[in-house]
């Protein structure tokens, strides 16, 4: 399970631009900054992925099922669970906490040990700007919708991740 499009659906599913856009709204300048640092954390720990997973002995595809496991839960919570209340205090904590989540983490992992760093980096950055533009739509009817399609989308993917582990070993 490798390629483009997988790359992005596994980044995009494991940030949820529906989710984020509902919880955030029109994202300020210090909530799009602190996405910016958030990934830039996410992404140098994405970087190390082959060191780490050397240091731990653990095998891609081991990792995989459990950055799938990871993705399938949390999708699952996201696709039952209450609607998000809107995000109050700081913008640039908020940010920043919105990325430093074991889904995002274990998907930009799982990303570049298997397609490469840029790949999940294209895949941050186009959740980010998804994110941005849903963000003007925080108050319409669908945006729940989405919410949840991108949830059942996450449960999809990290299925499709925990076979493609199994099957690999």
């Amino acid at each position: 399970m490798s390629g483009v499009a997988v790359a992005i659906a596994v980044m995009v599913s494991a940030w949820n631009p529906g989710l984020f856009a509902e919880r955030s709204g029109t994202p300020s300048q210090r909530r799009l900054f602190g996405w910016a640092a958030g990934s830039g954390a996410v992404l140098a720990l994405a970087a190390l992925t082959g060191p780490i997973l050397e240091a731990i002995d653990v095998s891609v595809p081991t990792f995989r099922t459990a950055a799938g496991t990871v993705l399938a839960l949390v999708g699952a919570r996201w696709l039952i669970g209450s609607t998000p209340r809107r995000d109050e205090g700081d913008d640039l904590a908020h940010g920043a906490m919105d990325v430093g989540t074991p889904e995002i983490a274990a998907a930009a992992m799982t990303t570049t040990a298997v397609d490469g760093w840029l790949m999940a980096v294209i895949g941050l950055v186009l959740a980010v700007a998804l994110t941005s533009v849903l963000g003007r739509f925080a108050d319409a009817p669908w945006i729940g919708w989405l919410r949840r399609l991108l949830a059942g989308l996450a449960v999809t993917i990290g299925v499709a991740l925990i076979y493609a582990g199994i099957r690999s070993v």
